[in-house]
Order: C-alpha cells, then sequence, then structure tokens
C-alpha cells in the first residue's frame, strides 16, 4: 500500500525523488532482510504464532503512517510495520507447501493471494485517499488485517508449530560448502526482485512524467499487479511439470524486452499492453524460485523461503535510491532509469543458465 502514495508522501516531507524512495527501501530492507532470520526462529519453534502476530503487526503500523506528524516517525512507524512482514512471509510459505504434492502449484496459489491484494491496494489506497482527502482515512485498512489475524490463530494447523519429532534444521544447507546452487539462484531472484521493485516503486512518477491523472496511476499498478498474479498461477502449474530452469530462462529473458516498452511509451493504452505482457511473462517464474530453494534446504525450509522472498527483495529494495538519483538526471528521467532497470530481468536470464537442470520435484 506504500506504493500508490509515495508522490503524496514525498509532497507532504518535501522529499526528491531519491528521497521518497528511502522509504520503499526502508520497508525492503526491515522487512525483507530480516526474513531469513525470522524463518530460521520459525524452523526451530513453530511458524504458527509468527504468521498470526505478523499479520496484525504490519497492518496497524503500516495503516497509522497518516499520523505521522514528522518524517522521523513516519520512518519509525514504515520500520515497525515491515517487522511483521518479516514474520508472515517465509513462515507462511514453507507452510504453504508443507504438505502438498503439487508444490508449485500450492505456492503458487498462496502468491496469488498476496498479489491480489497488492493489486487491489493501488485502487483502494488512491480512491480513499482521492475522496477523503486525507491519508489518516488509510487506518481504517488495518481492521480486515486483524480480523485475519484472528482466524489464522484460531485455524492454523497444529503442525504449523514445532515438535519434538521435527527434524533438526542442518544449517550447511545455507552456507556450507554445497551451498553454491543456493547463492547463484538468489543472485537470480535479486536481479528480478530489482525491476519489479523499480517498477512497482517508480510507477507513480513516471505517471506523473507522463501527465497521467492519479486514477490512472492506480489503474496502471493494480493492471501490473493483476498480471503478475495470473502469470505466478499459471508458472505454478507449468513448474510442477515442466523443466523449471527452462521456465526461469524464457521468462526472464522475454520480459526485459517487454517491459522496456512499457517505460518508453508515451500512450497510455499502448503502456498498459507492455505493462500487462511484461508482469504475466516476468511472473511465470516467481513460483517456482522458492520450491526450487525449499528443495535445496529441506530442514531450512522457512529461511530459504525468507532468502528468496526477503533477503534478495531487501537487497533489491536497497538500490531505489540509487535508481531514484538515476531517474533526477534531465536526460534520463524515470523512463530511461526504468528502461536500465527492466534489462536487468536479461541478465538473471543469462545467470540463470548455470543452474543445473531443475526438474519438477527433483533436482539433478
Amino acid at each position: 500500500m506504500l506504493s500508490p502514495i509515495l508522490v503524496e508522501l514525498g509532497r507532504t516531507y518535501s522529499l526528491g525523488k531519491a528521497q521518497v524512495q528511502m522509504l520503499p527501501a526502508l520497508v525492503a530492507v526491515f522487512g525483507s532482510v530480516a526474513q531469513p532470520l525470522l524463518g530460521v526462529v520459525g524452523d526451530r519453534v513453530g511458524r504458527r504464532w509468527l504468521i498470526a502476530f505478523g499479520t496484525a503487526w504490519a497492518g496497524l503500523f503500516m495503516c497509522s503512517v497518516g499520523f505521522a506528524p514528522n518524517l522521523p516517525c513516519l520512518v519509525a512507524l514504515l520500520i515497525l510495520g515491515a517487522a511483521g512482514v518479516s514474520a508472515f512471509h517465509p513462515n507462511a510459505a514453507s507452510l504453504a507447501t508443507t504438505s502438498a504434492t503439487r508444490r508449485g502449484l500450492s505456492f503458487a496459489t498462496f502468491l496469488t493471494g498476496g498479489a491480489v491484494g497488492l493489486a487491489a491496494a493501488p485502487l483502494v489506497v488512491t480512491q480513499l485517499v482521492a475522496r477523503t482527502g486525507g491519508l489518516r482515512q488509510l487506518l481504517w485498512l488495518c481492521l480486515p488485517g486483524f480480523a485475519l489475524a484472528a482466524v489464522l490463530a484460531a485455524r492454523l494447523p497444529r503442525t504449523a508449530s514445532r515438535t519434538a519429532d521435527s527434524p533438526r534444521p542442518d544449517w550447511g544447507e545455507l552456507i556450507g560448502r554445497g551451498s553454491g546452487v543456493l547463492w547463484l539462484l538468489f543472485a537470480v531472484v535479486a536481479l528480478r526482485s530489482a525491476t519489479f521493485s523499480a517498477l512497482n516503486s517508480f510507477m507513480g512518477h513516471l505517471c506523473e512524467e507522463r501527465g497521467w491523472s492519479l486514477s490512472q496511476r492506480g489503474v496502471a499498478l493494480s493492471v501490473f499487479l493483476t498480471a503478475g498474479a495470473g502469470g505466478g498461477m499459471l508458472g505454478g502449474w507449468l513448474s510442477d511439470l515442466t523443466n523449471r530452469r527452462v521456465m526461469l530462462v524464457a521468462s526472464s529473458l522475454a520480459a526485459g524486452p517487454l517491459l522496456v516498452g512499457f517505460a518508453l511509451s508515451h500512450e497510455f493504452a499502448q503502456a498498459l499492453l507492455f505493462l500487462v505482457s511484461g508482469g504475466l511473462v516476468v511472473s511465470l517464474a516467481g513460483p517456482m524460485l522458492v520450491v526450487i530453494a525449499q528443495d535445496l534446504c529441506p530442514s531450512n525450509q522457512s529461511a530459504a523461503s525468507g532468502m528468496m522472498m526477503g533477503l534478495a527483495w531487501g537487497v533489491a529494495g536497497v538500490a531505489l535510491p540509487l535508481i531514484g538519483k538515476v531517474a533526477e538526471v534531465e536526460t534520463i528521467q524515470t523512463s530511461g532509469a526504468l528502461a536500465g532497470v527492466a534489462l536487468l530481468t536479461v541478465v538473471a536470464g543469462l545467470l540463470a543458465l548455470l543452474l543445473p537442470s531443475i526438474e519438477a520435484r527433483r533436482l539433478s
């Protein structure tokens, strides 16, 4: 919900493009980099309460940003909200594939739930702010989060809690001599995440440069995220049936030119066409990345999920202020910066060629 209101936050606190991108970068660092650590906690003490608590905690503080009287208070609220995100994601991702027979599709379904929320957020947030004229009304959005947290606490299976019979986690899977493939996969995810994060964060600035309205900005973000949700579901289904490395390489190489086309388009309809295509194609490989990491680390599945969903996104998020600096250059602007970042998916595809052949449900 932060991306749709970045322009408004920049105006409120008199921040430039590079400065305002420090806000999603902070969320990325504190909400993502800590995920492997909280995944380790979940692998060792149980996931159930971390999932429920993280949901309520993130909802409360993320929806309170409109009450920040100054920039330091806003930063504090974002960091606190990000902590809840860190508790939820790695543990929920591991639980989503624990007992599934088609793990790619199961994890894609989990991701799609989040993607639907992300896709709806720009429309809901921008309409709420535009109609009420203030960011404080966002606090109402924490109520669904509280309700969901209560349902999770009551309904999650007891298997989400660690027992004496649970296998002992093996640190060697994460940092041992045989973990090279895991870290190569991490690099691929980080590059792809940088593209997605930049598009998500700079969409508002690009729309403003093009003269598109606040409502059009919300439509563009929602279309991109909805296409990503559809691509994730399709990719999850295909990943259980085909060679995952081939899918990863093809998705990454094909997405780059499509997203460059979006960044350089001036007509709104044409831009949306490129955006839908690029969002769909780049998201095809999303679900399989975490499933592959879990296969590589069977006794550290939450930690591995946190690396791919959290640490990689955090590393990508740190680059946002630098991308903002590039976007402020008069001859480059946001469109040029996003076009360059979109090509990182091509680099990711070339790196993915170095991965071993990855068939559905096994590594060879």
